[in-house]
């Protein structure tokens, strides 16, 4: 073998040598990337991404494109659908960990295309809300948050992974169309709340103890009684259907905000929300206050000028408050739910 080897004329022993020379080169290579694969640190990869920011990856482009061009042929493939994640020319270190988080959870090449949304745009809303469970039930938690924060550094945030998003807008890129879904989604919600504000059965005040009378209420005092009860239990209950709407609506007009400025690649902290929609807020819980108050005032006069006892009428302040403070810790969980979403 030896003897052979010596006979060999010098350009054969050079070929046979480079030869073996890449083929070693190429085998560490593929053993790398499996070990990248196998071992990908999902923690470690979000601790690493969330250090960094848009301007950093603007200010350095060009080395991460010269970067990029030492990228062996062996990851073309897979680097590939990682860079098809982005917009922007994607650093090489950030699309081996994409394409190791694509690779362990299982997705097929259709699967991962699904991710950007470009391939949603002829779909119905039935299709993309299919392939969005199919999504979400490969892909864990943690790799849905280890994808976005390498993503979300070049403008793209995965939103067909995020429930909160409105299926119907994803793959939409024409501006008026977009604008034309979310007013037929926000007359939905609208509708709706109407449809379950009707079907709501009104609340009927909780009787109050009175204390022993001398003399037994007449049956004239009894029916009046019960009058005057249907009477504003209706009308406290359709102040609270239209609180409610508003409450809805105005909502509906945060998450959109936020959700359009997600879009644009907008930063939405609480001063912005706070500039755009605390007074709006601020004069409903007012308006609404005051016609409460307005009907109370009324009630207690009717009472009182009928003999009747109105202390019962503290159970109408008490649902008021209770029903105040139900709408708006679920608006505020709804908004917190979005916003945190979108500042990942």
């Amino acid at each position: 073998m030896i003897q052979r080897w010596l006979r060999l004329k010098t350009w054969k022993k050079w070929t046979f040598g480079i030869s073996g020379l890449i083929a070693l080169i190429f085998l560490f290579l593929v053993i790398f990337f499996i070990y990248r694969v196998k071992t990908v640190d999902l923690d470690e990869i979000i601790a690493k991404h969330n250090v960094n920011t848009a301007a950093n990856i603007e200010d350095d482009s060009d080395s991460k494109k010269d970067q990029d061009s030492n990228i062996p042929n062996l990851l073309e493939k897979p680097l590939e659908k990682a860079n098809s994640l982005t917009d922007k020319q994607i650093d090489s270190e950030d699309a081996i960990d994409v394409a190791a988080i694509l690779m362990n959870s299982g997705l097929s090449l259709k699967e991962m295309s699904y991710l950007t949304g470009n391939s949603t745009s002829d779909l119905t809303t039935e299709e993309k809300q299919k392939i969005r469970d199919l999504l979400l039930k490969k892909l864990s938690p943690k790799e849905i948050e280890a994808l976005r924060s390498i993503t979300s550094q070049y403008g793209k945030y995965l939103v067909i992974l995020d429930p909160n998003y409105p299926i119907e807008l994803v793959g939409v890129q024409d501006e008026k169309e977009r604008e034309r879904i979310l007013k037929e989604l926000e007359e939905k919600k609208l509708d709706q709340a109407k449809e379950n504000a009707s079907t709501a059965e009104p609340t009927q005040p909780v009787p109050s103890e009175k204390p022993p009378q001398k003399n037994a209420e007449t049956n004239e005092q009894e029916l009046l009684k019960k009058k005057l009860d249907a009477k504003y239990t209706e009308k406290f209950s359709n102040l609270q259907k239209n609180s409610q709407i508003e409450v809805d609506s105005l909502t509906e007009a945060v998450k959109d905000y936020i959700f359009k400025s997600r879009e644009e690649g907008k930063e939405v902290t609480i001063s912005d929300l706070q500039a755009n929609f605390l007074s709006d807020i601020t004069d409903a819980e007012s308006k609404t206050d005051q016609q409460f108050e307005k009907i109370l005032s009324e009630a207690q006069k009717e009472y009182e000028a009928s003999s009747l006892d109105v202390s019962g009428l503290d159970t109408f302040k008490t649902q008021y408050e209770q029903s105040k403070n139900k709408a708006r810790s679920t608006a505020l969980s709804q908004i917190l739910s979005v916003w945190k979403t979108s500042s990942k």
